[in-house]
């Protein structure tokens, strides 16, 4: 795929959402990445994130956190993961990762799901800071 192939899908893509035979919009020829409840919601996934129709995460630093540290030191950084789903559709976390550069390492789940409307609470732990 090339930048080109994921412009904004037009009008005439939406006429074959609904069609699993069809791969390519007959007209423009942009890619069709349909959503996995296509046939409930008929939207088609942006190529920048997940369908507008059913999926809504928003990921926040609660608050009140300490999120202020001198060099050397570690943060523990308290954040909520809401599911705001415009069709009331749960969210499957499998995992989450802190990237530090290059570098990711796991953060610690004790929890799968959310559920429309629900949150939920994960701490990130940072390395020593190199900067305050």
């Amino acid at each position: 795929m090339t930048a080109m192939d994921w412009r904004p899908y037009g009008a005439c893509c939406a006429k074959y959402a609904a069609d699993p035979a069809v791969a390519f919009c007959p007209d423009c020829r942009h890619p069709l990445v349909r959503c996995m409840a296509v046939a409930e919601c008929r939207s088609l996934v942006p190529a920048t994130g997940p369908c507008p129709a059913c999926v809504a995460p928003q990921l926040l630093v609660d608050a009140g956190a300490v999120v202020q540290s001198k060099a050397g030191e570690r943060l523990a950084v308290p954040l909520i993961l809401r599911n705001q789903s415009p069709a009331g559709r749960t969210i499957w976390v499998k995992r989450l990762a802190r990237l530090d550069g290059a570098e990711s390492a796991p953060v610690a789940l004790t929890w799968e799901q959310i559920d429309a409307g629900a949150e939920r609470r994960v701490v990130v732990d940072t390395p020593p800071l190199a900067a305050g």
